[in-house]
């Protein structure tokens, strides 16, 4: 996976810069949201198989992959039919699904937001987002402000495609008129990255929340 550290040169004000790299984008989740699922486990408190058992029901499926994370299927239809289903866990799908307990389940990694802000301040790089999300996550992102803090981004929600989809890649260099190799993509997950050097874009892996400061230093 290639990386920058053999093209980084000193700038007159000691800072320093990646050489060719004008673009950053991020994914949000595993670098700004904690998506480990620790904290919806916590909040269910259930026996160890049966948390497995459900969290699978609701996340390691076609319906989740395809449909919810793509748009073609709103989350809170979604999970009323989960609920229908499975009454018994009905307080366990709405946490895990409901808008209300979003900041509960997918926790907010404050310094890690606030490094990219910084970054951006910077001016040094025009700075996207490029996530997989439902329509749950994009809303409530949106109402944060999160979403507009950086120069754009493309959401699979609303892009219909999700990573490691070629399409969704394809959609964020045409709409921001970007040129591949002049871009580094952010992501927690190696087969998202896979698909982002195929088309020529280089990748940081960033493989928990606690490793973007150092990952992000040599780009200020």
């Amino acid at each position: 996976m290639p990386h920058f550290s053999n093209d980084i040169q000193p700038r007159h004000n000691n800072h320093l810069v990646v050489k060719g790299v004008k673009s950053l984008i991020l994914d949000i989740g595993g670098i700004i949201l904690d998506d480990s699922n620790q904290a919806l486990l916590q909040v269910w408190q259930l026996p160890s198989d049966e948390a497995k058992w459900l969290y699978e029901l609701i996340y390691h499926t076609s319906a989740w992959r395809e449909e919810i994370m793509t748009g073609k299927l709103k989350t809170e239809k979604y999970m009323h039919t989960l609920i229908d289903e499975h009454p018994k866990y009905t307080r366990e799908i709405k946490l895990a699904l409901a808008a209300e307990h979003f900041d509960q389940v997918l926790p907010l990694c404050e310094p890690n937001l606030d490094l990219v802000k910084k970054l951006h301040e910077t001016g040094e790089y025009q700075m996207y987002w490029l996530s997989n999300m439902n329509d749950i996550e994009y809303e409530v992102l949106k109402q944060k402000g999160i979403l507009d803090l950086l120069d754009g981004g493309i959401y699979s929600c609303d892009a219909h495609y999700r990573k490691p989809d070629p399409a969704i890649y394809r959609l964020l260099f045409e709409r921001y008129d970007l040129e591949p190799t002049e871009c580094v993509f952010f992501d927690d997950r190696t087969r998202n990255l896979d698909a982002s050097e195929k088309l020529g874009m280089p990748t940081e892996l960033v493989p928990n929340l606690s490793a973007l400061t150092t990952i992000l230093d040599k780009y200020f």
